[in-house]
């Protein structure tokens, strides 16, 4: 038996869950999203949890890590990334298939006019805000420098560049993408966005210009097996 773990602070958005659409964004290549067992525990969870779940395959801004980290071309690592989006959809609709309330989506449905104009203005921000810039490269420079991902840096200094540009697509698209949900939206996941919850807190002088959802809020989500 196991069991999906929600952290004390969020009881009170855990008890009102049935006011809300589940939102779960999947960072295709996470080990722990291609576990099955684990994946049908978080379906269980939103069936029983929210009005209706969303599986949400984060495919298309891993192109950005690829090219960062393997130095490939924009268009061979759409195409690793296309490859491997169809591979956790068609894995995940197994699943779902038990879960009628929990539908599979992927990350370019949701590429509309809002998450053009947020991936613009982050883009800007980016470059005009230094504290958001310093938090951004925290952020990448932690995920660059992990074990794995150091060996594999076809440069010098870690390709902060590229790499920078999956967190933006990103956060312009988990912004953008509540719009699209004609319910309030909670967003769950193992281990919490800090940077995403400061935007949406709009706690930065940019967030004025971002389009950005009121009636959605955050959970911590965790798979932990039972004793």
């Amino acid at each position: 038996m196991t069991t999906i773990r929600v952290p004390e602070r969020y009881q009170n958005i855990l008890s009102n869950s049935k006011n809300y659409a589940g939102l779960m964004g999947l960072s295709v290549g996470k080990q722990e999203f291609t576990n099955l067992d684990i994946m049908r525990e978080y379906a269980q969870f939103m069936q029983d949890r929210f009005l209706y779940g969303i599986f949400l395959i984060g495919d298309y801004p891993k192109k950005y890590n690829i090219m960062a980290l393997e130095g490939v071309s924009e268009k061979k690592a759409e195409e690793r990334t296309r490859i491997a989006g169809d591979n956790m959809r068609n894995a995940l609709e197994r699943i779902t298939r038990d879960y009628p309330l929990v539908k599979v989506m992927r990350w370019k449905k949701f590429m509309d006019e809002k998450y053009s104009h947020n991936l613009q203005v982050l883009r800007a921000s980016y470059d005009n805000d230094s504290q958001f810039r310093s938090l951004a490269n925290e952020i990448v420079g932690n995920f660059l420098n992990l074990p794995s991902n150091r060996t594999k840096w076809k440069t010098t200094s870690p390709p902060i560049a590229v790499a920078k540009e999956y967190l933006l697509d990103e956060l312009a698209g988990l912004l953008a993408i509540p719009f699209s949900i004609p319910l309030p939206v909670c967003e769950i996941y193992p281990e919490r966005n800090e940077l995403h919850e400061q935007i949406q807190a709009r706690q930065f002088p940019f967030c004025k210009n971002l389009l950005i959802k009121d009636d959605r809020v955050f959970m911590e989500a965790y798979y932990e097996p039972s004793n």
